[in-house]
């Protein structure tokens, strides 16, 4: 303290030294935080940055649906589409392309062709010089309906048979274990013989033709349309060798509703009988006179 200084003077000279000093040591630790940065968050750590953020896709446009026919195919020619018939991606587009050079009057060329009809149709082989082509049957799978013939030279012909207007094709995949066939509600036919009857129902009217396949074996069997949906009443396998089906010609049918059925044995080229019941002899009409013999001449 200077001599002949105030003691207030010297006290309020040191206090104002000791607050300079105290601010001046406070300040740099109150500027140490920034108004910004979150008190519970180091100022040194960076907010998540554009680059660290997931990648937003980009936009994909869908694939365009594939055509149900081959576009190519309204250009062939006869040879070309059916060179394709053997083609599994190909062959419903080359059967059509036939069809339209062939048949144009096909019923099978009215109206589109969408994806949910080609499903529909099916081209199955018949060894190597002839396919069919079809619709395939709703009650079975096995089975083409509207068939149209398709020679191995491209030649077109619709399967008709004023007997059977609604028969269906079986394609048999290996004809020497059983033949292909035009299966009608009444009536079955070998398809390399169209002019014969292989089998013929005669009664009932309830009872009908289809094809079934048990244990990898291939059969006909006959149904009947009963209350409670059909049932199988006989089945009929074909037998290779002698080249005709084997099963009953005359049977007892299922009860509910009884009763017999019976083949036209006449009209029952393929059939060689066996099991069930005998049939009743053919009758005989006594009223007509016995045919005259011619004697010997005197």
């Amino acid at each position: 303290m200077e001599r002949g200084e105030p003691a207030v003077a010297l006290f309020l000279r040191n206090s104002l030294a000791g607050l300079i000093f105290l601010v001046c040591v406070a300040l740099p630790i109150g500027c140490e935080r920034s108004p910004q940065t979150p008190p519970n968050k180091s100022p040194g750590t960076a907010g998540p940055s554009a680059s660290s953020q997931p990648a937003t896709p980009a936009f994909k446009a869908p694939a365009a649906a594939k055509p149900p026919l081959n576009p190519e195919s309204k250009q062939w020619t006869r040879e070309q589409a059916a060179a394709h018939l053997d083609d599994a991606e190909a062959a419903v587009s080359a059967a059509i392309r036939l069809i339209e050079l062939g048949a144009p009057e096909s019923p099978h060329l009215t109206g589109d062709w969408t994806a949910e009809r080609v499903k529909a149709v099916r081209v199955m082989p018949l060894g190597d010089a002839e396919h069919v082509f079809g619709v395939v049957d709703e009650g079975n799978d096995k089975l083409l309906k509207d068939v149209v013939r398709i020679a191995a030279d491209g030649g077109v012909a619709a399967l008709s048979i004023e007997e059977m207007p609604n028969a269906r094709v079986y394609a048999s995949p290996d004809r020497d274990l059983f033949p292909t066939l035009v299966i009608g509600d009444r009536q079955i036919r070998v398809l390399s013989d169209l002019e014969t009857e292989a089998l013929t129902i005669e009664a009932p009217e309830t009872l009908r033709f289809d094809l079934r396949e048990k244990d990898d074996i291939t059969a006909i069997v006959l149904m009947l349309d009963v209350g409670g949906g059909p049932v199988e009443a006989a089945r009929y396998r074909w037998d290779p060798y002698e080249l005709t089906f084997i099963g009953p010609a005359c049977d007892q049918l299922p009860d509910p509703p009884g009763g017999k059925f019976q083949l036209d044995l006449k009209r029952s080229a393929a059939l060689t009988p066996m099991g069930g019941e005998l049939p009743p002899p053919p009758k005989i009409d006594n009223t007509k006179p016995p045919p005259e013999e011619d004697g010997p001449i005197y």
